[in-house]
């Protein structure tokens, strides 16, 4: 996972200009496929490296200075750090599946690097079979790839904030494509609205949640705050 630590890198985009956060030190190549969900990281089947560049609390989309949902990936090929690239086969493309309920009003790409496109329809991503007959998810691509010993970053502003991360994201290389799962908040969030008034205790009662919105694992639970004793 890339965070904030010490230092900025500021992507500037045509018409747009980007803040994003990202580690102090340079990849090293390693992420270990059972700390995905925590590292927001994964290692595709060519040996490439995918990090999700993430927010200073470990926000993934961030949001841009004008509310817009900013999404990078920093991919690395398995030769950067000295490995042999003898047998690998460049990445061709990154794709990212998003739930279309997840975005108010539909997807507005304002600007990527490299180039990108939103494909819809229930069309998918032909190239690899991703989304294909799916209408209730769009495939954001970038038509751009990695050769095995390069470090690129893929970077995606849609309008407006997203209020869920992709589902998978798929990398080509060659024939083949590795789909792994980009961990994000869940669709939709949970928002807080119809402040209280304060009561008794000084405070204004409000209701908090905990656990997932997964129906699987049965563990959402509500919790009431600021109550007077016994109500």
């Amino acid at each position: 996972m890339r965070s904030v630590t010490a230092r900025f890198l500021l992507t500037c985009l045509t018409g747009v200009s980007v803040l994003l956060t990202t580690g102090a030190t340079p990849s090293d190549g390693i992420c270990d496929p059972n700390e995905a969900a925590a590292n927001l990281c994964f290692v595709s089947g060519g040996g490439f490296v995918v990090e999700a560049v993430t927010g200073p609390g470990g926000e993934f989309p961030v949001i841009d200075l004008n509310g817009n949902s900013v999404f990078s990936y920093l991919v690395t090929g398995p030769g950067v750090g000295g490995g042999s690239c003898s047998g690998v086969t460049a990445v061709s493309h990154l794709s990212m599946l998003v739930p279309n309920t997840c975005v108010a009003g539909g997807i507005t790409i304002l600007d990527a690097v490299p180039a990108s496109r939103l494909l819809t329809g229930g069309g998918g991503d032909p190239s690899c079979g991703f989304g294909v007959g799916d209408m209730q998810n769009d495939v954001l691509k970038w038509d751009d790839g990695v050769g095995c010993n390069e470090t690129k970053l893929f970077t995606m502003v849609i309008a407006g904030t997203v209020s869920a991360a992709p589902q998978p994201l798929a990398i080509k290389a060659g024939a083949n494509c590795s789909v792994d799962t980009i961990l994000g908040p869940a669709c939709p969030n949970v928002v807080k609205y119809c402040p209280s008034n304060t009561n008794s205790t000084g405070q204004a009662a409000e209701i908090e949640f905990d656990g997932s919105f997964s129906i699987a694992a049965n563990d959402f639970s509500l919790l009431g705050t600021g109550l007077p004793p016994s109500q």
